[in-house]
Parts: C-alpha cells; structure tokens; sequence
C-alpha cells in the first residue's frame, strides 16, 4: 500500500493533468468522400450475390430501408474516422444485486434446473455464472424491451450503410449478410419482427449475428439442427452462454473465469458484477467490491466535495473527475498498472493527505 500512495502522490498530479485533455494528433488521409447512395448500392448488391433469390426478395421489401432517426449527428465524411457508438456504455451494476434480481434469479434457477444441469455437465459453467449473464444482458427477457426494441435488419443496414467503419471496416456489413443467411428459412413477416440492441445484438444472451452463428447451441444431444437454436427461450440461451464460455477457455482458475467473460464483455466491471453476483447466489463472500461499486459520483470524501481524485485499483490507474467520468475507460486503457493489488487510493487535488477506503 506504501508503493500505491507513492506513486499515486508523485505521478498523479502530472498525470491528471495531462489525461483529460490528451488528444490524438495523427491524422488519416482518405482519397473519397464518403457517400451513403453509393454504399446502399454496394450492400444491396453483396446480400443478393450471397443469397440470391432470397436476397432479392429482401432487398425488395419496402421494410428494408435505413433508419433516419437512428442517428442525432450525420456521419463523418472520412470512413477510417472513428463512429460514434449508439450503444451506452454502463459504469455500474448495482441494480444487478437488487431485491427483485435475487428473487427473479431464485426461480429462474428452480424453473430452469434441466437445462442448467445439462449445461453444468457438458460445458462445465456453473449455473449462478449463467444466471448473472442473463440478468445483466437482458435480465432474463422479464421486462419490456429488455432484449432490444430495434428491428435487427434495419439496424444493421443502418449502422452498413451510415457508419461503414463501426467498430471495425465491413462489421456492420459481415452481422447483416450473418443475419440475412441464419434467417433465410423465416416467414419475412418473421424476419423483421426480430428486435434487438442498439448494435443488432439479439436474444436472451444479446448474440451479436456472428457470435450466434458460431456459438448458439441446441440445450440437448438429440436436438432437431435443422432449426437455428432458439435463443429467445430459456433452452437454448443457457446452453449457448455455456458453449460461448467454454469455448473462450473457461476453466478451474479465477483468471481463466476473468478471460472468458472478457471475450463476452470486454468490462471488467461488467466481469466483476458476475462473479460477485454469483458468489452470492452460491453463499459465498464476494470477492470484488471495490469493481462491483465503483462509481466517481458515488465514492466521493465529504471534506473534498467536488475535487478530482486519484484511483489506484487492479489493474488500472485511473483519474476521474466529477466531469470526466466518461473518459476514465480510454484513461484506464492508457495508463494501465500491471498487477497492482490496491484498494482504493484517494489523493484529492485540494491537497489533502492521501486516504485509503476500503469498500
């Protein structure tokens, strides 16, 4: 703890001030403006190539079209500039410890014990694990909208369309044409029906289009596979969460439990929320308060109210402020510290000596 406060009381002040106003100075040339008439023509043609007949008939449809109300700001005229994301981010899951959580968590696992059973012996993923998944990605489909209130296809051709460099080039394209392929069979009453995220996630486990297409699973040996798993039913979204974690190396250690839920969410305080969470449902002590209520609003000291402190905390340095929360993330990624084993270490720019709060 002596090492945190040093380096915290040294290097922090500099730091502080640099972070929040660091910007990027390199620059991206591009030889071609960006125009969405020419994009639209471009995936139309993709989805007819890869489907065919089928692709026609979509395109075709008066449903298929782009969502004008998607986006508040017009996209970039550069392609490689980086899109605004229309999904928000999350900096805490309180909610997820909540009276009603515990309880809806209770009979899920009675109502559902087959399945998760099932799902225990061949994957190897402990029910109360797949439980916290399902309650924070849609909590396990109980209220409204909680699974997604946008149609998927025309999410998709949107974000195609108008953000071509969301996330990463072609993404928004590669989820639509997935989607397109994984729904063929459907009715097109059906296929437009299918709501979802912000980004075309979908489903009790909010499977993006391709994640889906890898890791959606049957919840039985002798399921019918010519049918797409239903991940809208409680079945088949256990036993794909289970596949999806086994198969980004779940194991026995705490840090193979981190890594695997990292591929599922790249949060840590998203990781933290579910292993607490289901240490609880299994009676056990929770390991990771200091993640699970971690929030600059709500871990502030009464003698230095509306101050900027400093948060020392595995794995990261942090500087956050009461109007900067939003960058603490990109802040973290930057200034990174390798295995530190600290509580919270506040160093208040008001001057006050530094403290030590263990949540």
């Amino acid at each position: 703890m002596l090492i945190c406060m040093l380096f915290t009381a040294l290097f922090g002040p500099s730091l502080a001030a640099a972070a929040p106003h660091a910007k990027n100075t390199a620059t991206t040339k591009h030889t071609a403006p960006f125009d969405p008439v020419v994009r639209e023509k471009l995936i139309i043609a993709h989805i007819k190539q890869k489907l065919g007949e089928y692709g026609e008939t979509i395109t075709n449809d008066k449903r298929f079209a782009i969502d004008p109300t998607m986006f508040k700001h017009p996209p970039s005229p550069n392609p490689a500039a980086p899109q605004r994301n229309p999904k928000p981010k999350r900096y805490d899951y309180d909610y997820v410890f909540s009276v009603w959580s515990k309880e809806q968590s209770r009979r899920f696992l009675e109502n559902n014990a087959v399945a998760l059973d099932y799902a225990e012996k061949k994957f190897g993923i402990p029910r109360e694990v797949i439980d916290g998944v399902l309650n924070i990605e849609t909590q396990w489909g109980q209220r409204p909208d909680s699974m997604g209130k946008w149609p998927v296809v025309v999410r998709l051709y949107t974000l195609a369309v108008m953000r071509p460099d969301f996330q990463k080039p072609g993404w928004s394209e590669e989820q639509l044409i997935t989607f397109l392929t994984i729904f063929q069979n459907s009715d097109l009453d059906e296929l437009f029906s299918i709501k979802g995220s912000a980004t075309g996630a979908f489903g009790l486990p909010q499977f993006e289009p391709t994640s889906y297409a890898k890791l959606a699973v049957h919840c039985s040996d002798d399921g019918d596979d010519d049918d797409p798993p239903d991940i809208f039913g409680n079945d088949d979204a256990i036993c794909s969460i289970a596949n999806y974690l086994s198969r980004a190396q779940w194991g026995t250690t705490e840090e193979s439990h981190r890594r695997a839920l990292f591929a599922y969410n790249h949060d840590n305080f998203y990781i933290a929320a579910i292993l607490d969470y289901a240490d609880e449902l299994a009676g056990k002590p929770p390991k990771h308060p200091r993640y699970r209520f971690f929030h600059p609003q709500k871990t502030t000291l009464a003698a230095t109210k509306g101050s900027g402190f400093f948060y020392l905390y595995p794995p990261a340095f942090i500087t956050c402020t009461k109007r900067n929360r939003h960058r603490c993330r990109a802040f973290e990624r930057s200034y990174a510290v390798a295995r530190q084993r600290c509580l919270f270490l506040f160093v208040p720019t008001a001057g006050i000596e530094p403290a030590t709060l263990a949540l």
